[in-house]
C-alpha cells in the first residue's frame, strides 16, 4: 500500500475514502460499544444516589472510570488526551485543579483539551447513571 509522510519520519498509510468511511464507521462502532460496556460496568460498582441534586463524589473512582473508558478495544487514544480526561474527572471527584501540562497551540495541548471535554462528558453520564444532576 503507498503511503505518505504525516510527520518527519513518520509513515501514513494512504486509504481511498471509501476506506476512511469505512474505518471512521468502525471507530464510531467500537466506541459506542466501549461506551456501553462502560456503562454495564458501572451499574453494580454505585449503589443508588439517595436525595438531593449534589452527587456523592465517594461513589465515584477516577481508576474506576478511566478503566471503564479506556476500556480495550475502543479506539486508542494518546496519553495526552487520557490525561486532560484524568484531570476532568480528578477536577470532579478529588477537586484537583486543573493545570494543562502543554504548552498552548501544540497538538499535546490540543489532544489534552479534547480529553478534558470526554473527561466531563463521562462524568455527566456516570451521574446520570445513578440518578444525580452533574
Amino acid at each position: 500500500m503507498p503511503s505518505t509522510t504525516h510527520a518527519p519520519g513518520t509513515s501514513v498509510p494512504t486509504t481511498s475514502p471509501h476506506q476512511q468511511e469505512q474505518l471512521s464507521a468502525q471507530r464510531k462502532a467500537n466506541d459506542a460499544a466501549a461506551c456501553a460496556l462502560m456503562f454495564d460496568i458501572m451499574s453494580p460498582a454505585w449503589p443508588p444516589f439517595a436525595g438531593g441534586a449534589q452527587v456523592a463524589t465517594s461513589a465515584f473512582s477516577v481508576d474506576q472510570l478511566m478503566q471503564a473508558a479506556f476500556f480495550n478495544g475502543r479506539t486508542p487514544r494518546s496519553a495526552e488526551y487520557k490525561a486532560g480526561t484524568r484531570a476532568a474527572l480528578e477536577n470532579r471527584i478529588e477537586r484537583k485543579d486543573m493545570i494543562p501540562p502543554y504548552q498552548a497551540g501544540t497538538t499535546e495541548a490540543d489532544a489534552y483539551f479534547a480529553g478534558i471535554e470526554e473527561g466531563k462528558s463521562i462524568w455527566r453520564a456516570a451521574v446520570a447513571k445513578i440518578g444525580g444532576q452533574a
